[in-house]
């Protein structure tokens, strides 16, 4: 679980990702996007950040890739 500040130092988007998918998640790409409001650009700069700070994990499904974050039944 990361720490508070750890998540305060993110980009606004990728901040956004990670508290939707922490409240609310595993989602979808699309699902994500669509609950967020971000654009397509946005949305996939958001998870690489996390991604790389391995803050989200995915796996892939029939309907897409599913992202949760790291410790997430996903």
């Amino acid at each position: 679980m990361p720490t508070e500040e750890t998540v305060r130092d993110l980009p606004c988007d990728a901040k956004l990702v990670y508290v939707v998918l922490e409240k609310r998640g595993p989602f979808t790409f699309s699902e994500l996007m669509n609950e967020t409001y971000l654009s397509e650009d946005e949305t996939m700069y958001a998870l690489a950040v996390l991604e790389e700070d391995e803050l989200v994990e995915s796996t892939e499904r029939p309907e897409g890739e599913l992202y949760g974050v790291e410790g997430q039944q996903i």
